[in-house]
């Protein structure tokens, strides 16, 4: 009798093991997973939850905006909202300092020198969207979607100079 329980709780307790086991791998390949295995967190915060540098750098920033959303992702802590048609994402390191800033917007908001490129290097193709991403030192990045008949391409702009990124047939 001795012998099978503790045959019995052996086999219990190998069982779990592989069962908490393959939990946390599956809990590591699936987006938004809670595993700490550099997956995206996506919690909410409140303004009080954020260092008090970010919020000061936000607000001198951005003085009208009283409607964004700040969340923790792996880039750090972001605060997202809107302005007219144009969303914005801003990223704070754990200290509250500025990393980054990415907007997103239409043809229209494109600076009229870049696009005038688009309109010479690619005329047979429209313009669907941009997302234009700010770092240090004033440098800017944009990444334009255009679209005409067979397909998509992405086109990154930087320092002045268009590569294609990717092409995507229809």
């Amino acid at each position: 009798m001795r012998r099978i329980f503790f045959s019995s709780a052996k086999l219990i307790f190998f069982i779990a093991g592989i069962t908490f086991y393959s939990q946390a791998q599956i809990a590591r390949t699936i987006p938004g997973s809670t595993e700490p295995e550099g997956m995206v967190k996506n919690v909410k915060l409140y303004r009080n939850q954020v260092s008090s540098k970010a919020i000061r750098d936000f607000m001198k920033r951005y003085k009208d905006v009283s409607n964004e959303k700040w969340t923790v992702t792996n880039a750090g802590i972001t605060a997202s909202f809107a302005i007219g048609e144009i969303s914005h994402s801003v990223c704070y390191d754990e200290k509250g300092n500025w990393v980054f800033t990415v907007r997103r917007y239409l043809e229209k908001y494109l600076p009229k020198q870049i696009r005038r490129r688009f309109r010479n290097a690619y005329f047979d193709y429209n313009i669907k969207g941009v997302e234009e991403t700010e770092k240090s030192f004033n440098l800017k990045v944009y990444l334009v979607l255009l679209e005409n008949e067979a397909g998509w391409i992405k086109v990154r702009v930087e320092d002045g100079e268009l590569s294609q990124v990717e092409k995507i047939k229809k």
